[in-house]
């Protein structure tokens, strides 16, 4: 345990406490760990595995990649911007893994409309981070709300905090469907939390959704009053590379339609 400083005051109280422990963890997360100081293992088949295992990934989906995926033809802009900052994001990952630096900027895939590559992007990004030796873990809003669901069964081998943990640990968080139909209001609590220590921690978040910010806002105020602000701010200002946004419109064709 970390020792107080002879002439600094002992907290007193349990308020101070806390107060002295969030401040230790904050001053934790500014300062970037140096690359010599407990530097990343080597890269091995074995590591890829174990992280492509524990991606949410299923087993056909663990062979996907960004750049193994052909640019969509025609009338595609979005998708095509999408695919290459989502390439870029998985560059800057890879060049920081052996420092353990991640980028520090947030993406999100947006579009109304279904078909438009949202989902499969992100997938492939998932597998790509985890074959370049970068924990990352792929997350349904569905399958969030049903482990939540199962965390307060009555033999539950689990709790809320062990499934907060497990979403804390890997570098980068992929969150599909966020504000989508199976929503709750405990669920947009848990996403709230996780998304303002992950900001606090400078964790990026990859994420998909048919909103834009307003739209996310609303979807989620119907279900979980005041939490919807707070979600579609704090994620859209993590969203920024430099002074452009890195919330992203991905309206085009629905390219699981193939022409006769």
């Amino acid at each position: 345990m970390e020792m107080l400083a002879a002439n600094v005051r002992r907290p007193r109280t349990r308020e101070e406490l806390l107060a002295w422990l969030e401040s230790r963890r904050t001053a934790a997360a500014a300062s970037p760990r140096p690359a010599s100081a407990n530097p990343a293992p080597p890269l091995t088949s074995e590591t890829q595995r174990s992280l492509l295992l524990r991606s949410g990934l299923t087993r056909k989906e663990r062979s996907l990649s960004l750049t193994a995926l052909e640019p969509p033809k025609g009338r595609c802009t979005h998708q095509k911007q999408a695919q290459a900052i989502l390439l870029r994001f998985c560059r800057e990952a890879k060049d920081g893994r052996e420092a353990w630096r991640v980028p520090a900027w947030s993406i999100v895939l947006s579009s109304r409309a279904t078909g438009t590559g949202k989902t499969y992007l992100v997938k492939a990004l998932t597998a790509d981070l985890c074959r370049a030796g970068v924990p990352a873990l792929f997350l349904p809003e569905g399958e969030m709300n049903t482990w939540l669901r199962e965390a307060f069964g009555d033999d539950a081998e689990f709790g809320v905090r062990q499934l907060h943990r497990r979403w804390m640990r890997p570098r980068v968080l992929v969150l599909d469907e966020i504000a989508g139909d199976r929503c709750s209001e405990y669920t947009a609590s848990q996403l709230k939390q996780l998304i303002e220590e992950r900001e606090r921690l400078g964790l990026p978040i990859i994420g998909t959704s048919q909103c834009d910010p307003d739209l996310m806002e609303r979807r989620i105020d119907r279900v979980a009053p005041d939490h919807g602000r707070r979600i579609a701010s704090r994620l859209a200002g993590m969203c920024w590379l430099g002074e452009a946004s890195t919330w992203l419109r991905m309206e085009g064709p629905d390219l699981r339609l193939r022409e006769g």
